[in-house]
């Protein structure tokens, strides 16, 4: 199968069907658990990790066999999840078709459970779980490498390429030392920040001028021109084919996929952004970024004054901006209806967005036809619905993937 099947597989799924609704249940107590977790959302490919009795679980529900670990690592891919629990130990849920649950097999894991083991002497960093693949930073006495399992290699030359289970990625092996964030896109683009501010790109270039593959990792050309003195990266965030990087000046620099405008230079810019570019925030203003997020499409970043602003694709309601609103936006917009608040967390799925507010209200919006948005319901929202969240701590972090929510809250 290639590759562009697979990028379109989640799309082809969401066809109109009889849904199977999990009954809303409270939680009996989280008073026992250090951290709790909530999650809602798709589970048709066991990726709440709560079987597969019931297609959607549209509202807020407990955790428990997710709490019940403590996870020290976590990462919510498209459709599959990986922990770290505080036993050491590995654990995996979600689809399984290209190994990236790590077991040998390719059987979904509808329920949390332990996966096979990282070699043995490493201790994870970071898990990356992706589209179709997982990865893990690991230290080893006192060196890094770079784990992975899955689909590792799409290429549309040669077969595919799959690690069944964690085994060592040796692309990145001769900047395995360096690596502090891995972007694993949907596209087979993948991106790879280094400790030094640099960002290396391996996989498919989707540059439909010079489309290649890249088996090793190459530095983005372009990139070092838009940092000023003493300016480096210092995070990257990827889409389904476009990449957003933060530096330590608080600016954004954006480049890739612009079909629907999601890097944000306005009308005028490209199809396909080859070259990164400093993103004008506001349009001269002086709102700067402390966080950067990517949907599938779309690009929302948190200023430092703490308001919201988004672009790209507005299809099924992700940005926020109103039912009435029936285009792309091509340039940074504040979201309006959410005027006056101060966003503390955001996270994106492919086509649904999440925030979390100083005040620690949860807001979400855009396609809600598989539960994502944890209203009770099965509607698309084309603007901020407030969540109601079935505990009272405050939320620690958030979490989406292709339809799911999570949310970690400390008693």
């Amino acid at each position: 199968m290639k590759g562009s099947l697979r990028v379109l597989s989640h799309q082809a799924s969401r066809v109109k069907r009889q849904l199977r609704i999990r009954p809303q249940k409270r939680a009996n107590s989280t008073l026992s658990f250090k951290k709790g977790y909530y999650i809602w959302g798709s589970c048709d490919q066991g990726q709440l990790g709560l079987g597969r009795e019931y297609d959607v679980q549209a509202s807020p529900t407990f955790h428990e066999p997710l709490s019940a670990i403590q996870p020290k690592l976590l990462s919510v891919g498209m459709s599959h999840t990986l922990a770290l629990g505080n036993d050491g130990k590995l654990y995996a849920w979600g689809a399984n078709a290209e190994y990236q649950i790590g077991d040998g097999t390719t059987q979904e894991r509808c329920e949390v459970a332990e996966t096979s083991s990282l070699p043995r002497g490493t201790e994870p960093l970071q898990l990356i779980a992706g589209p179709h693949q997982s990865m893990a930073i690991v230290k080893e006495g006192y060196l890094k490498d770079v784990i992975a399992w899955g689909l590792v290699e799409e290429n549309d030359s040669v077969d595919p390429k799959h690690f069944p289970e964690p085994a060592r990625f040796p692309a990145l092996k001769i900047y395995s030392d360096e690596i502090e964030k891995i972007v694993l896109s949907p596209s087979y683009s993948h991106y790879a920040l280094l400790t030094s501010g640099d960002v290396l790109h391996f996989g498919k270039n989707l540059d439909p001028e010079s489309p290649s593959f890249h088996s090793t990792p190459v530095p983005i050309q372009g990139l070092k021109s838009c940092l000023g003195k003493g300016e480096k990266i210092l995070d990257i965030v990827g889409g389904w084919g476009h990449v957003v990087a933060l530096t330590n000046a608080c600016r954004v620099i954006t480049w890739g996929s612009n079909m629907h405008g999601q890097t944000g230079h306005g009308e005028d810019a490209p199809k396909y952004a080859s070259k990164p570019k400093v993103l004008d925030l506001a349009n001269g203003t002086k709102v700067t970024a402390q966080r950067i997020i990517a949907g599938s499409t779309h690009t929302m970043i948190v200023g430092t004054n703490g308001e919201l602003l988004v672009f790209g694709s507005h299809r099924d309601g992700k940005l926020g901006l109103g039912r009435e609103l029936d285009k792309d936006i091509k340039m940074p917009v504040p979201l309006a209806a959410l005027k006056g608040r101060k966003i503390r967390l955001a996270a994106a799925g492919c086509d649904h967005s999440a925030v979390v507010t100083e005040d620690n209200e949860l807001f979400t919006w855009g396609f809600g036809q598989h539960g994502a948005l944890g209203l009770g319901n099965l509607q698309d929202q084309f603007s901020p619905q407030r969540v109601s969240l079935p505990f009272e701590g405050q939320v620690e972090d958030i979490y989406c993937g292709m339809d799911l929510t999570m949310v970690s809250t400390y008693n």
